[in-house]
């Protein structure tokens, strides 16, 4: 069996709601960019508490985005983006609920060929 739950249990999801919003901004200028991005969802009671801890879990009350990139004169692209992600149970079996944060730095620029446009970056992720 996939997991510990029987089909009856799937089969009682739609009595589950979340509720909640997002908002995004952006900004792109001539040589910069910044996007921000959250968002909050959270459960909304039943009577049904199993399900409800049960699932709850499965999504992340909040999540957070950020990306700045800057594009240099020589057509190299420096991006660094930061991101959140809440309290999380990745799978139903797992232990761990902890919320993850992490930064991505990325170094990039396309050249042109007579074949076509050759992409090479660097990425570094913590």
């Amino acid at each position: 069996m996939f997991d510990e739950f029987g089909p009856e249990f799937y089969s009682r999801l739609n009595e589950y709601e979340q509720a909640g919003f997002e908002m995004q901004l952006s900004y792109t200028g001539e040589t910069d960019s910044l996007h921000l991005g959250y968002s909050y969802v959270k459960e909304i009671e039943r009577d049904n508490s199993e399900l409800v801890e049960a699932v709850a879990l499965s999504s992340p009350e909040q999540t957070l985005s950020l990306l700045y990139s800057h594009r240099f004169a020589n057509d190299w692209l420096g991006s660094i983006s930061l991101f959140y992600v809440d309290d999380l149970r990745w799978n139903f079996s797992a232990a761990s609920t902890v919320p993850v944060s992490w930064a991505d730095l990325k170094l990039a620029r396309k050249f042109k060929t007579t074949n076509g446009d050759l992409d090479v970056s660097l990425q570094l992720l913590s």
